[in-house]
């Protein structure tokens, strides 16, 4: 299942900030992994858990949520 986040969490966290997004019903990233990664960062974050995503889902990438997630991340810099 590829080597998942033990990169990430080797380097001792993310450096930054970010918006973490993950589908609830997520396939190929499970939403664990999503909160983990989040978790992992060290700096300004946002986490969006759509319900009811998969990974591939339009809402994930473009969709009001997401959308709305990311300018309130935005502003708050």
């Amino acid at each position: 299942m590829g080597v998942g986040l033990a990169p990430v969490l080797g380097w001792g966290g993310v450096f930054g900030g970010g918006v973490v997004g993950g589908g609830a019903r997520d396939r190929i990233v499970p939403v664990d992994q999503s909160r983990r990664l989040y978790e992992a960062i060290r700096g300004p974050k946002e986490l969006l858990v759509i319900g009811g995503a998969d990974h591939n889902d339009p809402e994930l990438g473009a969709g009001d949520e997401m959308m709305a997630a990311v300018a309130r991340f935005l502003s708050a810099l």
